[in-house]
């Protein structure tokens, strides 16, 4: 689609009725470069003097010497500057003139506006950007572009076990390759990479947007090279979110809905950990333990399956953790487990080993032997123990080496 052709023709002095009752109106002072206007969601950034229709000025930002930033048709400033500012160039010097209902209506702004005010703002478009930084760092790592927004009406995005229907084009380096294609699956089953669902998951229905995706949300080092895509490529994905259906709530669900729905999790939960992927197996065992935790209607006998099941969850999580050497969160995952079956053979090994990692020997000798004895054949807590004795040992030989030999000086200067 081409872009329009700017006028050469100035408008400076040209007034403009940007709403149909008359309540905003802008005179444009200086014009403005290209075509392009913000739209809504755009970081704006501007200088401005206001003034009440007898001249008297009560804010300026250039009196303050610094540009004044806000995020545009989101409220965060009054009606009249979120319309008027929407139909400025950049550069663009205009005048808005903002009756009371477009400013601070009957109430005001005391001390320095009065009630029902007529406000004059003189405002300078200095720049903007339409692109909203959406990576879970805050790294730049993936930038999002709004191309269309959605439904007005809605303001829910699509969360972890959603069934979402996208259309999806992927380019690297302005070349097509993932042409654009229709797409339906349930977010979390790695159906795409994480940085394409991290950004899917900030749409709303009916909403398209441009992501720019950096390596390591993308292809990472390695590349693609059955996509065409070189090794550290910045890739770039328009995804127009089509429809969603959420996953049923707990609090819509019976009891004996929220234990089959925590099975189904903690099975998917052990899959993904058998594959070694355990950032997506937590995910999943921490969803089973949500349900479990909602005990609202919940009869004496399906909590203590629910109970019963937790164990297993949190000991889980501890295995994860174990593998992504975690070892503060074993322990956290660890004790809700022995709080709920306190000679649990596997939750104490798996503390201890957290323990022995973090140089807890003291700790982790109480608990494997706490173990031992709840289960005197146990050969796993054997190991354990003979680790530790090791580990002790080696740190006694590394002391005695670093402070033997130091001592040796002190004697030898003595002498």
């Amino acid at each position: 689609m081409a872009e329009p052709v700017q006028s050469t023709e100035s408008e400076v002095g040209k007034e403009v009725q940007i709403t149909t009752d008359g309540g905003l109106v802008k005179k444009i002072l200086r014009d403005g470069e290209g075509w392009q206007t913000p739209v809504k969601g755009a970081d704006v950034v501007v200088h401005y003097v206001g003034t009440l229709l007898d001249g008297s000025e009560f804010d300026s930002s250039r009196g303050r010497g610094e540009p004044f930033k806000f995020k545009l048709g989101v409220g965060q400033v009054i009606k009249g500057w979120d319309q008027g500012v929407a139909t400025m160039r950049k550069g663009e010097l205009a005048l808005l003139t903002c009756k009371p209902e477009y400013a601070y209506g009957a109430s005001g702004s005391p001390p320095k506006i009065p009630p029902n005010s007529t406000l004059q703002f003189e405002v300078e478009l200095i720049s903007w950007s339409d692109e909203e930084d959406v990576s879970p760092a805050k790294d730049g790592g993936i930038m999002k572009k709004l191309l269309q927004d959605g439904d007005a009406a809605g303001w829910e995005t699509p969360r972890e076990e959603a069934k979402v229907t996208v259309k999806v084009t992927g380019s690297v380096n302005g070349q097509i390759f993932e042409p654009e294609h229709q797409l339906e699956f349930v977010m979390g089953d790695e159906h795409v990479g994480d940085g394409l669902e991290t950004a899917i998951s900030t749409l709303k229905k009916g909403q398209k947007a441009r992501f720019t995706l950096k390596p390591n949300y993308a292809f990472g080092a390695q590349g693609d090279a059955s996509k065409n895509i070189p090794p550290n490529a910045t890739v770039v994905y328009e995804v127009e979110l089509l429809d969603f259906v959420k996953e049923k709530e707990s609090w819509d669900m019976t009891p004996d809905e929220k234990v089959a729905s925590a099975l189904k999790r903690k099975d998917e939960g052990n899959e993904l950990f058998k594959a070694s992927k355990f950032k997506r197996a937590i995910k999943k065992y921490k969803k089973a333990l949500t349900f479990l935790d909602a005990e609202y209607g919940m009869s004496d006998e399906q909590k203590a399956k629910a109970k019963e099941l937790k164990v297993p969850l949190y000991l889980n999580l501890a295995a994860c953790k174990l593998s992504t050497k975690q070892f503060t969160e074993v322990l956290e995952d660890c004790k809700k487990a022995l709080e709920l079956d306190p000679n649990n053979v596997k939750g104490l090994v798996r503390q201890a080993k957290a323990h022995i990692e973090l140089d807890g020997w003291e700790e982790a000798r109480a608990s494997l032997a706490k173990a031992l004895e709840a289960d005197p054949s146990n050969v796993d807590v054997k190991r354990e123990q003979a680790r530790l004795t090791k580990k002790i040992a080696d740190q006694n030989a590394k002391e005695k080496k670093v402070f033997g030999g130091m001592f040796d000086k002190l004697s030898k200067m003595d002498n």
